[in-house]
């Protein structure tokens, strides 16, 4: 993270040449709670909690043309990775983040039954890299011109745009990040479904609320339930979820009727609570007797 960009942005702010909006949550309401006036880099930013629903999101937020410009001139990388990038980015090659995509699409649909794969929000097609060595044909947008050119230079078929600029059909979609910074949630995943195959999935991942997880770019933090509930209203039944590392969600969706959505989504919400509020607590307290209970026999055997 660079302080002077932080500091430069935020006096575009003040100057008000950075173009804000005033929203409702998702749900409608409009009686929210005030959680923060900066994000976790020091950028002014007001964050919110809906009286009605819980959800968290940024409120005023920037407009869709103040995001695209944001994108578009690199600000969101100076700012979030520092000005010294390139050795990050080659990094980002290494096949991991590809790799655990289709580790969890595996276990809800064959990932040799997959041909097409769509990515918005790629990057420099990292993620997307590891379908390419499986022979899918392959197809990532970005707003950045610097990552999507980095991609091309490694053989990936990138393009700089968004939404808007999707074509055909494909078999898996990857939203990697993504979906917390659209401005039209609800419209842009039912444009992006249009380009979704019969039969095939969507991954989804996402940060939770978290204050180490707010960013001026951060529309939407969800936590497991908002989750599911808003992709629901988006048409979509999940098939997998399961928390990441520190303050991340992911998903496996795919399309449905409403009937099997509501029924899958409490099915999936109380699966993942009884795991993480009574299965993870229970083995942890029983690794740390173990661990306990052999540093004593240690002790007692050293005697």
């Amino acid at each position: 993270m660079s302080s002077k960009c932080v500091e430069a942005f935020n006096k575009l702010v003040d100057e008000g040449r950075v173009e804000y909006e005033q929203v409702p949550c998702l749900c409608g309401h409009q009686e929210t709670i005030r959680i923060a006036d900066r994000d976790c880099f020091g950028i002014k930013q007001c964050v919110v909690k809906c009286k009605k629903c819980g959800l968290v999101f940024n409120n005023p937020r920037m407009t869709e043309q103040s995001l695209k410009w944001f994108y578009g001139s690199d600000h969101y990388r100076l700012i979030y990775e520092g000005e010294d990038r390139s050795g990050h980015y080659e990094d980002c090659y290494d096949l991991t983040r590809g790799n655990t995509i289709i580790h969890l699409v595996d276990k809800v649909k064959p990932i040799d039954s997959i041909v097409s794969v769509l990515e918005v929000g790629c990057g420099g097609g990292w993620n997307l890299l590891p379908f390419v060595n499986r022979k899918m044909r392959v197809k990532g947008y970005d707003y950045s011109a610097e990552l999507t050119s980095l991609g091309k230079n490694q053989g990936l078929d990138l393009e700089q745009g968004g939404i808007d600029d999707v074509k055909g059909s494909y078999d898996l979609i990857v939203l990697n990040h993504v979906i917390e910074h659209f401005t039209d949630l609800f419209g842009s995943m039912n444009k992006l479904m249009s380009h979704l195959n019969d039969g095939g999935v969507i991954y989804i991942a996402v940060p939770s609320f978290d204050k180490r997880s707010l960013q001026n770019a951060h529309n939407y933090y969800f936590d497991v339930m908002s989750f599911q509930i808003y992709m629901n209203k988006c048409g979509l039944t999940p098939l997998l979820l399961r928390p990441q590392y520190n303050v991340h969600l992911s998903g496996v969706f795919k399309k449905d009727n409403l009937a099997i959505r509501s029924v899958s989504l409490y099915m999936n919400y109380w699966a993942f609570y009884i795991y993480k509020h009574l299965v993870s607590p229970l083995v942890g307290n029983i690794n740390k007797i173990v661990r306990g209970l052999s540093g004593s026999l240690k002790m007692m055997l050293k005697k």
